[in-house]
């Protein structure tokens, strides 16, 4: 039997951006279990950075994951390749120090390698920016998720964070890579979305941008390991396994525009969204659960919002309103359809 082939981050990590540099973001999505994680920590963040006695930074969503981060990235790395190393994460409150052990009694050794940072918490380290001035890349693996982003700001406080962290040792801005990983899930990531990724052409495996590089591959050794695995085969089909499978979007940008159909069911009108002199109306079809917006407006309708501030002033603002909660996450599990590429802008601006 033929050995597999697993990920290998060489390429990525030798990319240059649209003008020929050295980009500081590099983005890496392939199918599930092609080896992603294991060797970027493998060959970039162990060998690359901490046998050189460089600091890596470890990137999670909010602080609560303190304490239980550095485990899931390094635990299997060190059990094959280096045995006599274990990994331990100390909370420190805002952030967590990581750290390699190895030996016994006299000759134990406890090496600092680096730390793991909250992005829901970058205005609690940036006071403290002279801790990590040692932190020389860093790395957020699951960068998307499948449903609605816990945190609305992920953006900016990933922005301030690596401010944060890119300072220090003489200097006002030091170059620090960020490695970004996940699977194919929602091209409309709030990531993309702010880059501009999110208009990338659907067949797109390579994209240089400015400073930001990104590498899009579908490993097929472990694409047919999933498809002959009996458990997968049970579950043929669901959009869960042909996403992660395949590498299509559980949640694509192309899939918003689209007119009902037969499938849909009937509908019922939800609700009109005012932004400034436009209107657009929101139907549900209960059959599909899929939520529509177009321009045709139910005037008889009650629930009327503002979605923007340029709105009529007697109505109440969709974002404070449950509706909004709806809407969002019907939109985060790929259940928002729009009629033109208008309707899609509002709904992006709303939600991503």
């Amino acid at each position: 039997m033929a050995k597999t082939r697993f990920y290998n981050p060489r390429f990525l990590m030798g990319m240059k951006d649209k003008n020929g540099q050295t980009p500081e973001l590099f983005f890496t999505l392939g199918n599930r279990g092609s080896g992603k994680t294991f060797n970027i920590t493998r060959e970039v963040l162990i060998e690359d950075y901490i046998l050189k006695d460089r600091k890596v930074g470890i990137l999670t969503r909010v602080k609560d994951d303190l304490g239980k981060v550095a485990e899931g990235i390094f635990k299997e790395v060190l059990h094959l390749y280096y045995p006599d190393t274990y990994v331990e994460e100390v909370n420190r409150g805002k952030y967590s120090d990581i750290y390699f052990v190895s030996g016994e009694g006299e000759n134990r050794v406890r090496k600092h390698v680096g730390y793991v940072l909250p992005i829901n918490r970058s205005y609690q380290l940036k006071p403290i920016s002279s801790t990590f001035a040692d932190c020389d890349i860093m790395f957020m693996d699951e960068f998307q998720v499948d449903g609605v982003e816990s945190n609305k700001n992920i953006v900016s406080d990933f922005i301030s964070l690596h401010q944060t962290v890119a300072r220090g040792n003489g200097q006002a801005v030091r170059y620090v890579p960020v490695i970004l990983a996940s699977n194919f899930i929602n091209i409309l990531n709030p990531f993309f979305v702010a880059l501009g990724l999110h208009r990338m052409p659907p067949d797109c495996k390579k994209y240089r941008g400015d400073g930001v590089v990104v590498e899009m591959f579908l490993n097929e050794d472990v694409q047919k390991l999933q498809e002959m695995s009996p458990f997968n085969r049970a579950f043929a089909g669901h959009r869960q396994l042909v996403s992660s499978n395949n590498n299509e979007w559980l949640i694509g940008n192309n899939s918003l525009i689209a007119k009902p159909t037969e499938e849909w069911g009937y509908s019922h009108y939800v609700c009109t969204l005012t932004d400034g002199s436009k209107k657009f109306g929101v139907r549900r079809y209960p059959n599909s659960g899929i939520y529509y917006v177009n321009r045709s407006i139910d005037e008889t309708c009650q629930y009327n919002y503002n979605i923007s501030l340029d709105g009529d002033l007697n109505l109440p603002m969709l974002k404070k309103a449950t509706m909004m909660k709806v809407l969002r996450e019907a939109f985060a599990g790929g259940m928002v359809r729009v009629s033109d590429a208008e309707c899609k802008e509002v709904m992006l601006s709303l939600f991503v």
